[in-house]
């Protein structure tokens, strides 16, 4: 006897357009047919540009402490005085100017009111963040493949709160595009008859860019050139073609590191009368801050601690080997994460 049509019916994937009972479409197939589930960057792009216009209109006020009182305050006030003292000797003038000439732009176009003034930084910011998703893309890309870059570019572009700490004066996130974008500039496989020497030195450079935003990340640079450095001892024994590529990716690296820094030394020049005066500053603040809180925080090992513990949940357990496979395909990116764990793990916080 014939099954009804209802009855034993097949529930695979049909392909976009093909209804059920004439009427409705498996929402995954409409999805398909619009064109979210392709790889690539450009879905994300869009999606995550509406996301940041939306947090962008959704809000004026600053978001944590830090980015008003080390960026909002300190910019809106060079508006009346250009040559006001920065009160964070600790950190960097870099970001904070940056974002006082978003201010500045938007005084010229005729905008006066606070609010909106502000408004049109968290715009500019927010197209600076859009950046970060398809850096995040090439970046994943190097290592995996297109479906598991898709899928970064996508927690980048809508995972929860970052569209709207992306358009925030936050330090922390406003160097996130330099940062993927060094990292994968240096990944990128070099094309045929050439040495990678250029996307080292770019990369390098994006990198040193990032830690003029933030110092600390100055360590994820540490951690990256740890690695290129350790595959140019390591091709030491391969063909002359071969070894002599990956010592010019070394040189390259540290050729972008140091125009990274001799823009920080100009910045510091120009702002505290010697080069490095802030970085100074903040690595002496931060060494005195360590032994004062030693006694009150523990020591390093509570921040592995923490970790550990965050790690015991059965869930997280059955994450550990995947985790580790990444680690393994993607060692630039992840020796230079662990490099700035384990530093972070000696400053109390």
């Amino acid at each position: 006897m014939p099954a009804s049509p209802s009855v034993g019916r097949s529930t695979r994937l049909r392909p976009a357009g093909e209804r059920f009972d004439g009427k409705t479409m498996i929402w995954t197939e409409r999805i398909r047919s619009w064109g979210w589930l392709e790889l690539g960057w450009q879905r994300p792009l869009m999606v995550g540009a509406v996301l940041r216009l939306i947090a962008t209109l959704s809000g004026v006020g600053y978001l944590f402490a830090d980015d008003y009182s080390s960026v909002m305050e300190p910019a809106y006030a060079w508006l009346d005085d250009p040559s006001a003292p920065f009160p964070w000797g600790i950190r960097s003038e870099f970001f904070p100017r940056l974002f006082s000439w978003c201010l500045m732009m938007a005084n010229g176009l005729g905008i006066s009111d606070p609010a909106r003034m502000l408004q049109w930084a968290y715009g500019l910011l927010g197209l600076w963040s859009l950046l970060a998703i398809v850096g995040t893309f090439r970046l994943t890309e190097r290592f995996f493949d297109a479906r598991a870059a898709t899928l970064a570019a996508w927690l980048m572009a809508a995972y929860p709160l970052m569209p709207r700490i992306s358009t925030r004066a936050l330090l922390e996130v406003a160097c996130i595009p330099p940062l993927v974008w060094g990292l994968a500039f240096i990944a990128r496989r070099a094309p045929p008859r050439s040495s990678g020497f250029w996307g080292a030195l770019i990369g390098g450079m994006l990198i040193g860019i990032a830690a003029m935003f933030r110092f600390q990340v100055g360590l994820v640079y540490v951690g990256a050139f740890a690695v290129v450095a350790w595959q140019a001892v390591v091709a030491v024994r391969s063909a002359a073609a071969e070894r002599s590529a990956a010592v010019r990716r070394v040189v390259g690296m540290f050729l972008g590191g140091v125009v990274a820094a001799g823009l920080q030394a100009i910045v510091d020049t120009l702002s505290y009368g010697w080069p490095f005066a802030s970085l100074y500053t903040y690595i002496k603040f931060n060494v005195e801050r360590s032994t004062e809180l030693y006694g009150r925080t523990g020591g390093f090992y509570t921040y592995a601690l923490f970790f550990v513990l965050l790690a015991l949940p059965p869930a997280a357990i059955a994450f550990a080997r995947p985790y580790w496979r990444a680690a393994k395909r993607a060692p630039l990116a992840s020796s230079a994460v662990l490099v700035f764990l384990v530093a972070l793990s000696f400053v109390p916080h």
